[in-house]
């Protein structure tokens, strides 16, 4: 009889960043990079067989990036200076003055933003145009507000198998290693709406990505699970070495 064994706690094993390299983290988490060369560069360079396997995913890759990797870095002229650039281009573009808007926010609905490949929540012309969308508004510092769909799968994959027939597979998003943030209640929980519907009640909880300075995108998702408890550590205080996978998520099991 199946049976499916439910966390009980979950540990995000986060790098430890040099303090030359403090702001890597910061800079991975805003969508900017999606759209900035400079910035995108920073992490090109710092592995780019891994950046490649990451699927051009900076958040996922400081997750599975060595320690020595970062150490080398940091020593680096040329990349320090690199990181330098791109902090500023970041400062400058993020604490920018927005337009006077007289406190007036405009909400931007879409089924779906492709703003990055790593972000599979898009499908094809409609996304790319809510993701320009968001990218010229961000530039051109509009008080906009992207309100989407983030779809636990995304779109499915498609490949032939040995019979030469067509099969599709839908990869599950994990949204721990992907540029998105929980909504925090002010007692620092996740935010959760419960939506009454004819069949029942349908729970709803928020996320958010940073879209270059003061924009961002709330992303709504209904589940039918629990989260854990999720511990976030650096990696050099986590020595239970039998429960570190290399893909930045750590689970312990009942």
């Amino acid at each position: 009889m199946p049976f499916h064994i439910q966390p009980l706690r979950e540990f995000l094993v986060r790098p430890t960043l040099p303090d030359s390299l403090a702001r890597m983290n910061e800079l991975a988490h805003n969508l900017l990079w999606s759209w900035e060369p400079t910035i995108r560069s920073l992490f090109r360079r710092l592995d780019p067989m891994l950046w490649r396997e990451c699927g051009y995913n900076p958040v996922l890759m400081l997750g599975r990036v060595p320690q020595a990797t970062l150490a080398k870095a940091s020593a680096d002229p040329r990349y320090l200076s690199l990181y330098r650039t791109a902090c500023e281009i970041f400062d400058t573009r993020v604490r920018k003055s927005p337009l006077d808007s007289d406190g007036k926010l405009i909400a931007y609905f879409s089924a779906e933003y492709g703003l990055t490949e790593c972000l599979p929540v898009y499908s094809g012309g409609l996304g790319i145009l809510s993701g320009d969308h968001l990218k010229s508004c961000s530039n051109q510092d509009y008080p906009l507000v992207g309100i989407g769909l983030l779809y636990q799968q995304g779109y499915f994959r498609q490949y032939l198998n040995p019979d030469g027939w067509q099969q599709e597979r839908y990869p599950v998003n994990d949204f721990y290693t992907l540029p998105v943030s929980p909504v925090k209640t002010p007692d620092d929980q996740d935010l959760k709406v419960t939506v009454k519907l004819p069949t029942g009640n349908v729970f709803i909880r928020s996320g958010r990505s940073t879209s270059g300075g003061s924009h961002y995108i709330c992303w709504i998702r209904t589940s039918r699970t629990t989260f854990c408890r999720r511990i976030a550590i650096s990696r050099t205080r986590f020595t239970a070495a039998t429960s570190i996978r290399a893909s930045g998520r750590r689970s312990c099991w009942a």
